[in-house]
Formats: structure tokens, sequence, C-alpha cells
């Protein structure tokens, strides 16, 4: 049998997300994305920070597109759409984390003596 004959290919068709850190409202998820894929678009309840521990992606807002780089980290605030893209041909490794919500302050009650 001649094996160099034969072709194996490598569907760019995955995406993988596990979720590793549960904390509260303080989660952490490792995504790794195939070439060409990208992650559904949701809106953020709370404030999201993306960092890309390897290759390359676009985070997508309704603001701006932007290309991040390996080490390079994006804040995505609450309420905003985000959709992360890996355009290029190569597998991108990155760490979503979501931070609870800000803590809005009690109003102080005041009895009248």
């Amino acid at each position: 049998m001649n094996t160099t004959d034969q072709k194996t290919t490598v569907s760019p068709e995955w995406s993988i997300s596990k979720n590793v850190l549960a904390e509260g409202d303080l989660t952490g998820f490792v995504t790794l994305l195939g070439p060409g894929r990208e992650t559904s678009s949701e809106v953020t309840a709370v404030d999201r920070v993306l960092y890309v521990a390897h290759g390359a992606v676009t985070v997508c807002t309704e603001i701006a597109n932007t290309i991040l780089n390996t080490d390079q980290t994006f804040h995505v605030p609450e309420g905003r759409s985000m959709l992360v893209r890996n355009h290029t041909d190569a597998p991108a490794k990155f760490l979503t984390m979501t931070f609870p919500a800000k803590r809005k302050e009690e109003p102080v009650l005041v009895f009248p003596r």
C-alpha cells in the first residue's frame, strides 16, 4: 500500500468550548475555534473580557470589528453584542471571562427623629 498517495484532511468546521471557572457570577470559558469558524452572536448581560492565548480572531461588536492576536485582550461591556470569528487559516484559542454585574449602591434610608 502506497501511503504517499493518501491525503489527510482536517475539517475546519469545529468549535469546542469548555467551562474552566464557575465561581458565583465569575465564569471562564476556553474556546478552540477552527479556521473560518465563528461563535454565535450574543448580547452580554455582564462585562466580558476576551484573551487570545493562541492565534488570531476578529471580535465583532455593534460598534466595530477588532482583530486580536496572541496575548491581546478585549473588553465587552454589559449590554453589547459580541461575536468572535477566526479569520485565519489556523486554529485559535481564547479565554472568555465574565464578571459579576456592577453593584448598585443601596439607597440610604433616613428616618426622622
